[in-house]
């Protein structure tokens, strides 16, 4: 419209053409300082953001939650390894768990230590959350607006109650600026189809109406405080009750370990290794005796001239009684 008021060509209707020009320039003004109101609401809000933070804490439960259970995973095939061990008195096994509980022991330690720092760390937070949230803010978001979102008292107002007025005064007075506007307009440029750019103009102005109506329930502090206590609560509660038990369970497995591996340290030293099995000869008075035995006994008997040699089964039948 600005553009066809400037450019257009003349009229001799000059104060019709005043007119609609000055209830143009009450109607930009307007929505300048509209979108000057949206922007201060805006520019505050902006210095609040947490999504880094909530993303990096996805981040580290997701690479904890895997490492954790693969940890689990080795201490228990390390626990199958000394059973085994025990069972069929296996030295090798004894000793190869020996030397991997060790390295477990001090695993379980290291993550009972970063549990336990956790902890400390998360307790710390749930003890003054609101204090967290003003260190981690920037300086361009002032204190009050934090203290009414993260205490949302009745009796502390909006702090963007007064922009949210001027915002809503500014769009009635483009609406009542863009009616007076269109028939004057018209008038005057009847061939440049104004029609659908008033009708379009409406249309925005309705929706930036809208807008600021849905603007206004969005920075009201009951369902941000409400989001924020149930947070709070979920991280404080069952947050730190998760780290407390994965604390307790990584102190006990350490502990039992230490123990498997001092009880294992000191068996598998008594156990002796396997000797291989030679062959023996045996010499027994029922069993025949080998072939040169009975060859130095017939020489023996030929050389006497008075010894009978009796076959195998008639020498042991006269030795049985």
């Amino acid at each position: 419209l600005k553009y066809i008021l400037d450019v257009g060509e003349l009229t001799s209707n000059m104060t019709l053409f005043k007119l609609a020009d000055g209830y143009l320039k009450r109607l930009i003004g307007n929505n300048t300082m509209a979108a000057n109101a949206a922007a201060d609401i805006r520019q505050p809000l902006v210095g609040l953001n947490l999504a880094p933070k909530i993303i990096l804490g996805e981040k580290i439960e997701a690479i904890r939650w895997p490492c954790t259970m693969a940890i689990l995973s080795v201490l228990l095939i390390l626990c199958v390894i000394l059973l085994v061990g025990i069972a069929r008195h296996n030295r090798c096994a004894l000793i190869a768990f020996s030397v991997c509980g060790l390295l477990a022991v001090i695993a379980s330690y290291l993550m009972a230590s970063v549990y336990l720092a956790s902890s400390v760390a998360l307790g710390d937070l749930c003890m003054a959350p609101d204090k967290f949230i003003e260190d981690q803010a920037s300086t361009d978001l002032s204190k009050e607006i934090l203290k009414y979102y993260t205490n949302c008292e009745r009796a502390r107002a909006n702090p963007f109650t007064q922009r949210l007025r001027e915002a809503k005064t500014t769009i009635e007075n483009m609406r009542n600026n863009l009616n007076p506007l269109s028939k004057p307009a018209q008038y005057l440029f009847p061939k440049k189809g104004l029609d659908t750019k008033f009708s379009s103009l409406k249309n925005d102005i309705n929706a930036a109406d809208n807008f600021i109506h849905s603007l206004t329930a969005l920075v009201d502090c009951r369902s941000l405080h409400m989001h924020y206590l149930r947070g709070a609560r979920a991280l404080c509660n069952v947050g730190l009750l998760g780290l407390t038990l994965m604390l307790a369970s990584a102190v006990l497995a350490g502990l039992l370990l230490t123990a498997l591996v001092w009880v294992d340290s000191h068996t598998w030293i008594y156990i002796r290794k396997k000797k291989d099995y030679h062959q023996v000869n045996e010499n027994d008075p029922y069993l025949p005796p080998p072939q040169a035995s009975q060859a130095i006994a017939a020489r023996t008997c030929n050389a006497a001239k008075g010894c009978l040699i009796l076959p195998i089964p008639l020498r042991l039948a006269t030795r049985l009684p």
